[in-house]
């Protein structure tokens, strides 16, 4: 499988072989494939614990609930979780899954497309770089895989920084994340607004209290299902109102996966009610000092007075002495980078391991974003087709049967009003053809 694989590439796999051979076989590092969370959840739990970064998407409770949602949905994934034990004690977890496009079988971060960041979680110590190298030998290993395909991998991640050695000439693509730093806005990652600009929010604010009471507040977690299902339906609404796609929100397993986190309290919810009626609502999560934005998601009826900008203005301003960076997520958007003026990069690495691999890599690499940018500029009835052919085909043919009988009702209409010469004209008949009654 490795015969793709640069001489440099192989001589490295074979040092980390012939390294463990010297090793004595109990003490040396070794690192096993997972395919039930179940089997390791307690001691997952546990590194999680143990680690020193925020890694939400590399938490047990994420995955966990992302493998059973995608079960129940009937969805299921073929998980090929990483687990790397030194002296029989757990020290790093990297959770992948491969998924299957034709006939091409790709490795990549587990909860793929939800999961927002691949990383891992590795214990810190000066043997991490070799923890990670025995890892990616089994990575490479992986059977029938023609691409290991790393998304969103953050600069200064323990992936990156570790794993560097191995990543590096496979980077195919680079992005940033707007970030917040909450803690001193004198290191200017917090763009100040013009006074223009805290006018506006202002006027708006004061023109949704023309409407009825506005009222910040955090959801408390008994609250978070119900509030949790508003903002995926307002989201829905929003999407489907401009065209929008997004393969996170439509997989069948999101939704659920977030419901089971919900269920919990797991998440950091705020919103901004205007007359009792919930006008934009904040859903994140909070790791380590580091906040994770979600979702956001607002009213069309208050869309022209922002509730979700008034409502980040506000929390920002009271500040949480929990939060010290708020991350917005890439891709970078207006609607992120007004507020933050700094960002990370955030890379995507593709390894083809196979001849195959190299065909789908140049997929995500070229024709790809090729097929996004024309869906974008397409107009709205064929980014409808592009989304779910056969609800477009039924549209058009709901359409149709609406236009015929608006026209049998004129008729019908033309009929009662002007009798035989006024039926012949609506039929186009010469004027004074007889229409013999029917029945």
């Amino acid at each position: 499988m490795t015969d793709v694989l640069n001489t440099a590439e192989r001589r490295d796999l074979e040092f980390v072989s012939l390294t463990l051979d010297r090793v004595d076989p109990f003490d040396r590092p070794r690192a096993s494939l997972i395919q039930d969370p179940g089997e390791i959840l307690d001691a997952w739990i546990d590194l999680h614990s143990r680690v020193t970064y925020a890694a939400f998407y590399q938490a047990p409770q994420w995955c966990a609930a992302w493998v059973a949602a995608c079960a129940a949905a009937g969805r299921p994934e073929d998980v090929r979780i990483i687990a790397v034990y030194d002296f029989g004690r757990l020290v790093l977890i990297w959770p992948l899954a491969v998924r299957r496009l034709g006939p091409f079988s790709v490795l990549h971060a587990l909860a793929e497309p939800a999961t927002q960041y691949c990383d891992l979680l590795v214990e810190h110590s000066s043997k991490a770089a070799d923890w990670i190298g025995i890892a990616w030998a089994l990575v490479l290993a992986q059977p029938g895989v023609d691409l290991v395909h790393l998304r969103n991998v953050r600069e200064g991640s323990e992936l990156q920084r570790y794993g560097a050695h191995w990543l590096d000439g496979h980077r195919v693509a680079t992005g940033v994340a707007p970030y917040l730093n909450l803690c001193a806005d004198a290191d200017g990652s917090r763009r100040q607004r013009s006074g223009r600009s805290v006018n506006a929010l202002r006027r708006h604010l004061k023109q949704l209290s023309k409407r009825g009471p506005v009222v910040f507040e955090t959801v408390p977690p008994s609250g978070q299902v119900a509030a949790l299902k508003l903002a995926l339906a307002l989201k829905h609404d929003w999407s489907k109102a401009r065209g929008v796609r997004s393969a996170g929100y439509e997989h069948p397993a999101n939704e659920a996966t977030l419901l089971n986190l919900a269920s919990s309290g797991n998440f950091v919810m705020r919103q901004i009610r205007v007359g009792g009626k919930v006008a934009a609502i904040e859903i994140g999560a909070t790791e380590k000092g580091h906040y994770y934005s979600m979702i956001q998601s607002y009213d069309a009826s208050f869309s022209a007075h922002g509730p979700g900008r008034i409502l980040l203005w506000r929390l920002f301003d009271d500040g949480d002495p929990e939060i010290t960076t708020f991350d917005f997520l890439p891709p970078a958007q207006p609607h992120k980078t007004e507020w933050a003026a700094e960002a990370v990069p955030v890379h995507t690495y593709g390894v083809a391991t196979s001849l195959k691999g190299h065909l789908v890599l140049g997929y995500f690499q070229h024709l790809k974003p090729r097929l996004k940018a024309l869906y974008l500029k397409a107009p709205r009835f064929l980014q409808q087709i592009a989304r779910d052919p056969r609800r477009a085909l039924l549209d058009a043919a709901n359409g149709v049967r609406g236009k015929l009988q608006f026209r049998f009702k004129s008729v019908q209409l033309t009929l009662d009003q002007t009798g035989g010469d006024g039926a012949a004209r609506v039929a186009g008949l010469p004027h004074g053809s007889a229409i013999e009654p029917q029945g």
